[in-house]
């Protein structure tokens, strides 16, 4: 699998871009190339699935796309990468599983991929990216094992985000004395 993975892992960062039609085709090597992915049962996947044609239009390389819920994401992800040849070529993971997967040598570094002038596109701008998201999703290895610091490296790039919302009723806040939190750490008390 990590075999199949480092083959094609700068293939999928163009994905993520989808490939810029300003190139002259930098991906002609791998027309012809079928990716199998593994993408959440989500919104922010469905409009993926919108621009696949395009992608392939532009690469010439097809997509298949297993899309499941998060949880049987998850249990299929770990059944496939255990795998020397697993059937995914590229998966969108959970920030939860992140550390779990780089830790067991399951995800490619993608720096590399980058850094290859055959497969950058040179008009993708990284500072485009929201650096706690980056962070979040795609670095591991540095602070704790999975945040970014000095010995950290980039395995995803983020697609979508999330955010969480505290919601309270005053009513039952004021009749019980309590504050409502400003920040994580008064949340957890």
């Amino acid at each position: 699998m990590l075999k199949t993975m480092s083959k094609i892992a700068g293939i999928t960062a163009g994905l993520a871009m989808l490939a810029s039609t300003a190139l002259s085709n930098p991906y002609k090597e791998y027309e012809g190339t079928t990716l199998v992915v593994n993408f959440p049962a989500h919104p922010h996947y469905n409009a993926v699935m919108q621009i696949l044609p395009e992608f392939t239009k532009e690469t010439g390389i097809e997509v298949e796309v297993d899309q499941l819920p998060y949880l049987k994401m998850r249990e299929r992800q770990t059944l496939e990468l255990a795998q020397d040849e697993g059937d995914y070529d590229l998966i969108a993971y959970v920030v939860f599983s992140k550390a779990d997967y780089v830790y067991a040598d399951q995800l490619e570094n993608l720096a590399r991929y980058f850094m290859n002038p055959k497969l950058a596109d040179p008009s993708y701008d990284a500072d485009d990216l929201i650096d706690g998201y980056v962070y979040n999703i795609g670095f591991a290895g540095g602070n704790k094992g999975y945040l970014e610091g000095k010995t950290g490296s980039l395995f995803g790039v983020p697609y979508g985000s999330e955010t969480s919302v505290l919601g309270y009723r005053k009513d039952i806040f004021e009749k019980h004395g309590l504050k409502v939190p400003e920040t994580y750490d008064e949340l957890l008390e």
